[in-house]
């Protein structure tokens, strides 16, 4: 048994939609198409670091899809993250929310951009 309680799918899709996605906006508002003539604008040092700071998954403790009884830590896209969600972080993961640590292991280190 786990000290983590895992949200319920009702509660993922309520937070969703009162919160919004976990989408962290890019610095520089264009149309996409936009970058196809300027192909520049994603060297511009706002979107080099941009890029370094976006984070593809997360690994959640979440109710197993397909199983609702059983917790475990499930891999999600990023965007998938709610807030009081648990994120399990391991060494080289870009922190893919805004975050409390609440317990660490002896000798971690985080580098922020």
């Amino acid at each position: 048994m786990s000290e983590f309680k895992a949200p319920s799918s009702e509660e993922v899709t309520a937070s969703i939609n009162e919160n919004g996605e976990n989408i962290i906006p890019s610095p520089i508002q264009l149309p996409d198409w936009l970058c196809i003539f300027l192909p520049c604008l994603k060297n511009l040092p706002v979107m080099i670091a941009y890029r370094k700071i976006q984070s593809d998954s997360a690994i959640l403790w979440r109710t197993v899809p397909g199983r609702p009884e059983e917790q475990d830590w499930v891999g999600y896209d990023s965007d998938a993250c709610i807030i009081n969600d648990t994120i399990k972080l391991t060494p080289g993961t870009i922190i893919p929310a805004d975050m409390l640590v609440s317990k660490c292991s002896a000798g971690s280190l985080v580098d922020s951009v």
